[in-house]
């Protein structure tokens, strides 16, 4: 399935991204603040792989209940064995 055009501004944005990033940077803090207090203070690089993990994990969650309810799937990495092609 081809990409949106948006998906591929997203993908260059990414690839951009990773490729002018430094290891101090990535091993630099993140913070995540509520009204000026730190909710949550961890290295970026694990910041960013949670992240990644999260969206893959919901992503497939989402695959599977579209199974589940006998509804169209989309062709996310090509060919479903049942019902494609949203």
């Amino acid at each position: 399935m081809p990409l949106s055009f948006s998906g591929k501004i997203a993908i260059s944005i990414i690839k951009t991204s990773c490729q002018s990033s430094h290891d101090e940077s990535l091993n630099g803090l993140f913070q995540l603040k509520r009204n000026g207090k730190i909710n949550m203070r961890n290295p970026r690089r694990d910041s960013i792989a949670s992240t990644i993990n999260h969206l893959v994990q919901e992503r497939a969650q989402l695959t599977v209940d579209k199974h589940l309810n006998d509804t169209r799937v989309p062709t996310t990495y090509g060919p479903t064995s049942g019902k494609s092609g949203c």
